[in-house]
């Protein structure tokens, strides 16, 4: 990130009325600087400059759904849509805004759309697996995850998030056992996400636990910082005067 944030400011020192620069720039600014308005600044200049720059309405409707702005992010992410409608990536913004956003039905219609479209990732039924656990359908999200992971994934972060709808669906012995060896065997560890960790935690109702991994998260500039105020896996926390103070560590207001 600071090597991308260098050089879209090398861009823009270069020409100033580069609509991509100012949109990199934006993008670095809101996931990984956290500086909110300075982000929205930057995305706003690139569509003055470039209004049919689809990417820049993406990441505007990020930054908006990451905020709680839902009908700025609604908005956004159609005209991005609009801007390019043969592409699954406007599809799944608009999921991802839907499902920030509490519209869990539409997010699923919205993410089903883009793997219809026939241009699938792991990523899509990752995000059909969150949208159904939220839904409280522990059993179709860990399906989703063997579509996207296999039935058997030896990756930490997929075995923690297959962990998290078992411990949701009531097996939460299981739960615990992945949770202990990935704890063991990637002790020190790899690069992986907070997220696994954090919403494997939740639904074992070990919030103390998961606000450890959220503060740990926060001290290493980890992106998904940026979802911690509108993330329906993280209800569960909203309450607790510890998970407040980290949402001030990033910048967020208390809700």
């Amino acid at each position: 990130m600071p090597k991308a944030k260098a050089a879209a400011e090398k861009a823009l020192a270069l020409d100033d009325s580069l609509g991509e620069a100012h949109a990199a720039l934006g993008s670095v600014r809101f996931r990984y600087d956290w500086d909110f308005p300075g982000a929205e600044q930057e995305l706003r200049r690139a569509l003055e400059l470039d209004p049919g720059y689809a990417s820049a309405r993406q990441w505007l409707a990020s930054l908006y759904a990451a905020l709680g702005r839902d009908t700025e992010a609604t908005v956004e992410a159609g005209r991005a849509r609009e801007l390019d409608p043969l592409s699954p990536v406007p599809k799944r913004t608009a999921a991802i805004v839907h499902y920030f956003g509490g519209r869990l039905a539409e997010a699923e219609r919205e993410i089903r759309g883009e793997l219809a479209s026939g241009v699938v990732t792991p990523g899509a039924h990752e995000i059909l697996a969150e949208i159904l656990l939220a839904q409280g359908r522990p059993a179709e999200a860990g399906d989703e995850l063997r579509r996207a992971f296999g039935p058997a994934p030896a990756e930490p972060a997929a075995r923690m998030l297959l962990a998290a709808t078992r411990a949701a669906g009531g097996d939460r012995a299981a739960a615990i056992a992945v949770l202990r060896e990935v704890e063991r065997t990637d002790a020190g560890g790899g690069r992986m996400s907070p997220r696994p960790p954090a919403l494997l935690l939740v639904q074992l109702g070990d919030l103390e636990s998961a606000i450890r991994v959220i503060r740990r998260s926060i001290d290493d500039r980890s992106e998904f910082a940026v979802w911690l105020k509108v993330h329906p896996l993280l209800a569960r926390l909203r309450g607790e005067p510890a998970f407040q103070a980290q949402l001030k560590r990033v910048g967020f207001p208390s809700i």
